[in-house]
């Protein structure tokens, strides 16, 4: 049977690289570019099909398929079908952006999509993934009885961290550092404790993984799950950032699953809440935060500034009441990279890398020492600000807010396929080793959820994935070892 599978993926993968090498030879059409939209469709289907013959348990909550879920069905794919709607802006736009043949790139990027993907497969198919978690699991340092599989929360701890959570943010704030409230002047000063303060901030988020995941397997804590819920649903409210609004019913969502092997129903109404919620409130808040020449990032003023932006909208339309179909629409445009990264690539082609670009290949080269080096000490150390540089010089937006060029894009300008085959690759192989904690009990759990959104809505500065795991790891296997009695 195992022999047949590979046999049958053998044949797939022949037939797949065979296509795409014979469409190099066809004229590049919209419609050569909606069959290659189906065609990663239909590659993802096959193989999270493949993979669930062989895996059932927990499949849902398996890094891979939720990369293939988020970053390439949803990003990559579906959310291209934006562009062929009737009467829709969109698909004008593609030509404003790439000039008056623009499927030539749309269709190249598909190319290196379709690529990314089957080496994010490869990568997790090696047994590298497996070799990795016994390296981290099992060493001279640490072993498996070094993690806790107990599910009896350490209440002091939790409450502490919780606490200095919030104050971690609140000095974020303070200080402009924090989401859209923030503004660039301010993180140029404070770089060298921006990241420290981001890290403490966001334990906030586990605390609420560690919260409801009690709560829905034992229904105890049901205080301290909805007091970090509200905790994080106001946090993502004053950082003016949409993912954040979402993110906390999405983890709800995922340690349900987690703890009852079963997706709720009503976790399909509680993310089309988060959506509606998010754009209804942050859309007018942006607007007014930039037109707003007294705006001071305050706490009791960026609240302000949202009920004043909500109010504004119902009277003023800022941000027009819509159909929860419109609304989706929206969500959708912006989840949609395929357009960014053609773009990319179309810049790299034409016009090149010159001295006021990013060297994407040097922060691909020097990730441990961004990881650990701090910049008192490396004075030179890169700014995480290629998004603004794409935004404004390959994008060509007036506004000098962050635009996401993709991973693909990413690749692209470091180098192309070599880049790409080693990125992708490795991703595959961190999302196997992530996959594996979820057998060590609750200090697998903290380490899983703690990594996991690096490996599934995978980023387009693509050098913080892997700078994030590796300061991070040390300090999620400290926080797993204090959450837990023994």
């Amino acid at each position: 049977m195992h022999y047949k599978k590979t046999q049958l993926r053998i044949v797939f993968y022949f037939g797949l690289f065979t296509f795409l090498l014979f469409t190099n030879f066809l004229p590049s059409t919209k419609e050569l570019f909606i069959i290659k939209i189906f065609l990663l469709i239909i590659y993802q289907i096959f193989e999270i099909t493949n993979l669930n013959k062989s895996t059932h348990k927990y499949i849902g909550l398996n890094p891979i398929v939720l990369a293939s879920l988020f970053t390439f069905l949803l990003s990559f794919s579906i959310t291209n079908l934006v562009y062929f709607t009737p009467n829709n802006y969109s698909y004008n736009f593609i030509y404003n952006i790439l000039g008056p043949e623009p499927f030539i790139y749309l269709n190249k990027a598909m190319d290196y999509i379709i690529l990314a993907s089957f080496f994010m497969w490869f990568g997790y198919r090696t047994t590298l993934g497996d070799k990795l978690f016994n390296f981290l699991t099992n060493n001279a340092i640490i072993k498996k009885s070094f993690f806790n599989r107990s599910d009896l929360l350490k209440l002091n701890v939790v409450l502490f961290l919780l606490i200095i959570s919030i104050i971690s943010r609140i000095i974020q704030i303070k200080l402009g550092l924090f989401g859209y409230a923030g503004d660039p002047e301010s993180r140029e000063i404070y770089g060298g404790i921006w990241n420290i303060l981001y890290l403490i901030g966001s334990v906030g988020k586990l605390i609420l993984v560690i919260s409801s995941f009690n709560y829905y397997k034992k229904n105890t804590l049901k205080i301290l799950f909805i007091i970090s819920f509200f905790v994080e649903l106001l946090f993502g409210l004053l950082s003016g950032m949409k993912s954040e609004i979402m993110l906390p019913f999405f983890i709800i969502a995922f340690t349900y699953y987690l703890a009852n092997g079963k997706i709720r129903k009503s976790t399909i109404a509680f993310a089309l809440f988060a959506i509606i919620i998010a754009y209804i409130i942050v859309e007018p808040f942006r607007i007014l935060r930039m037109s707003d020449k007294r705006f001071t990032s305050d706490p009791y003023y960026i609240f302000s500034t949202i009920i004043d932006s909500y109010e504004m909208n119902k009277r003023a339309k800022l941000v027009e009441q819509q159909s929860i179909d419109a609304i989706l629409f929206q969500f959708f445009s912006r989840l949609e990279y395929t357009l960014t990264t053609a773009r990319a690539i179309q810049y790299k082609d034409q016009v090149g890398l010159d001295a006021r670009a990013q060297d994407f290949r040097e922060r691909l080269l020097t990730i441990p020492l961004q990881a650990y080096i701090p910049r008192a000490i490396w004075s030179d150390k890169p700014l995480e600000d290629s998004g603004v540089w794409y935004s404004v010089y390959v994008w060509g937006s007036v506004e000098t807010s962050s635009v996401a060029y993709s991973p693909i894009g990413f690749a692209y300008f470091a180098g192309g396929i070599i880049p790409l085959v080693i990125i992708f690759t490795v991703i595959g192989i961190l999302q196997k080793s992530l996959y594996n904690f979820l057998k060590l009990g609750s200090g697998g759990i903290v380490i899983y959820f703690g990594l996991l959104l690096s490996v599934v809505l995978i980023d387009s500065k693509v050098n913080t994935i892997f700078v994030s795991w590796l300061r991070n790891i040390p300090i999620l296997f400290i926080l797993q070892a204090i959450l837990y009695k023994k």
